[in-house]
């Protein structure tokens, strides 16, 4: 068992590498849709993230990091970056960790983002 969860592991963060390796290199179609799910990204994992996105990615109509470990804090830097995305018509953070205080402040972020047609929140 401990082999298979460490295998797991190794392939997410392979994953994951590559999905933020082919974001910084602008293989993202034209950094507009952005797509990392099941990637078990946490809350340590969004600063540099944020970062990369709001840098890359400002035109921004789809986000979707449903599938991963994002708690309110993790919540809380999505924040910073959500209401800088003005194009955003898609955010997917459904199957996450955010809890009630995590929707909330994610919510309280896209009062500016009025394209916004879309969201997942769901446990």
């Amino acid at each position: 068992r401990a082999l298979i969860e460490e295998w797991q592991a190794e392939r997410v963060a392979g994953r994951r590498a590559a999905a933020v390796r082919r974001l910084k290199e602008g293989e993202v179609e034209d950094n507009k849709q952005v797509e990392l799910e099941h990637l078990s990204l946490t809350s340590p994992d969004l600063p540099p993230l944020v970062s990369l996105l709001a840098s890359r990615c400002s035109d921004l109509t789809t986000l979707s990091l449903g599938m991963n470990s994002i708690d309110p804090e993790g919540a809380s830097e999505l924040a910073t970056l959500l209401p800088n995305l003005a194009s955003l018509g898609v955010l997917n953070l459904g199957h996450n960790r955010l809890g009630n205080q995590g929707a909330s402040t994610i919510c309280d972020s896209l009062l500016g983002c009025f394209n916004l047609r879309k969201v997942l929140l769901s446990d």
